[in-house]
């Protein structure tokens, strides 16, 4: 995600591409541990719960 917002946003700041993709892989896992479980929750599952993490921040 990093190299994503960085390639995508190539004029903002680094630190801001770096943070915003902290926050939404935080964000996807704790989606997915409510859904599944954190002892169950998979790496590959944040990607099913990403789209959500990042809606949840458009609607801010």
């Amino acid at each position: 995600m990093i190299a994503g917002f960085l390639a995508e946003f190539p004029q903002a700041p680094p630190e801001q591409a770096i943070a915003a993709a902290v926050y939404l892989h935080g964000r996807a896992g704790e989606l997915a541990a409510q859904e599944l479980g954190e002892q169950c929750a998979l790496a590959t599952d944040l990607l099913r719960h990403l789209p959500a993490a990042i809606a949840g921040v458009v609607e801010q």
